[in-house]
């Protein structure tokens, strides 16, 4: 009987160690899913926020972007001439208005974000300006270009 008791006491002890192991990974679910909400709740307060340099465009400040859904113009991929790819470039700020921007876009682009961003942090020496299309941009309409996607990340030289 004395084993038997043992033996209860033993599975006790581990019944209640496993319990306190559980308990921990239950209550760090849930910070991992607090956590989760304020960074969720973070992203859409930084959507509400803008850019400075959209706030207060000058002429020659530049903006990593979306070029296929900026421009009328069609880009097509040299190799395979198909124009219903994503197109990303830079944007040139050549004039502003009370209003309004005036931008042009790059001769060039990229098949992802990450080429835009890297000619906007670069030299820039090697980029050629399409002078021809002048694309007229709200100014109140900035902020919701950069929030969904369009403009990805600004600079002013």
């Amino acid at each position: 009987m004395r084993n038997w008791s043992m033996v209860v006491a033993l599975a006790a002890l581990v019944s209640l160690s496993a319990c306190d192991k559980l308990q921990g990974v239950v209550n760090s679910g849930k910070s991992n899913g607090s956590d989760a909400i304020a960074a969720a709740q973070q992203r859409t307060e930084d959507v509400g926020k803008t850019d400075p340099l959209l706030e207060n465009p000058q002429v020659g400040d530049l903006y990593a972007a979306k070029l296929s859904a900026i421009s009328a113009i069609g880009f097509s991929d040299a190799r395979s001439n198909n124009t219903d790819e994503e197109v990303f470039g830079l944007l040139k700020v050549v004039e502003v208005k009370a209003d309004s921007v005036v931008v042009i876009t790059e001769n060039s682009g990229w098949p992802n974000a990450r080429g835009a961003r890297n000619d906007l942090r670069g030299d820039l020496k090697d980029i050629g300006w399409d002078e021809e299309e002048r694309i007229i941009l709200k100014r109140q309409e900035l902020p919701a270009l950069m929030a969904n996607g369009d403009i990805i990340e600004t600079r002013r030289l």
